[in-house]
């Protein structure tokens, strides 16, 4: 129970949200809406990244509405709102979930008409409310009357590609049962140009090396094919 409630927010309600904002729009296309999907696909997380024993299952069915709904109720994600509908009007894609145990990791990858835009959209995720909104947003999908949560994510420097923006914490979730789990939360996004990579991952052991090694495999390929 436990474990299935924070992958439902972390694995899909909140990796939509890292891409675009209010001051970035689709603009005019410099390349063909098509071709652009096409470079997002490069950028996306795939087996080949991971070790043999992590599994790969389709991502899931976006509860976009479901979390909008909750984030109304929030006033420090009005942005966030404008982030979920922004962004579908970037040609973007979307990783499988990639799991071990209780580790799962997935990416989207958004491109943008120009680098400026994928910028801006960088520094409005990067505002003051985002850290607020993700802790409360985080808290009121989590919690409900079996599952309680504790811990703070908070803003991290990451000081990878052309720009980088992350939160990350520690979360210890308590069931009614006395049980609980602590894990590691995370939501990165990264720029290379005017292709922006976000990554969501949550786990209850170590998985620095794993989650570093699919974050520079998959970038590079995502550079190889804005530049190509």
């Amino acid at each position: 129970m436990i474990t299935r409630c924070i992958r439902g927010f972390v694995v899909v309600a909140v990796a939509g949200a890292l891409a675009a904002s209010s001051t970035v729009g689709a603009g005019a296309a410099t390349k063909s809406s098509s071709s652009d999907t096409a470079i997002a696909k490069q950028g996306v997380l795939v087996s080949a990244d991971f070790p043999a024993e992590w599994t790969a299952t389709p991502s899931k069915a976006s509860s976009d509405a479901a979390t909008e709904k909750v984030a109304a109720t929030i006033p420090d994600c009005k942005q966030y709102i404008v982030f979920e509908k922004s962004v579908k009007a970037v040609p973007r894609a979307k990783s499988p979930d990639f799991d071990l145990g209780n580790s799962s990791i997935s990416n989207t990858t958004s491109v943008f008409t120009n680098a400026a835009r994928a910028t801006s959209a960088m520094r409005v995720f990067q505002s003051s409310k985002t850290e607020s909104c993700i802790n409360k947003l985080f808290s009121k999908l989590v919690t409900t009357k079996d599952v309680t949560f504790t811990g703070h994510i908070q803003s991290v420097a990451l000081g990878v590609g052309s720009q980088s923006v992350g939160y990350a914490g520690t979360i210890t979730a308590s069931s009614s049962a006395s049980n609980t789990q602590t894990f590691g939360v995370g939501l990165f996004a990264i720029r290379t140009g005017r292709g922006v990579g976000m990554y969501s991952y949550f786990s209850d052991t170590d998985e620095t090396t794993v989650l570093s090694d699919a974050i520079n495999t998959s970038m590079t390929r995502f550079q190889a094919a804005l530049a190509a």
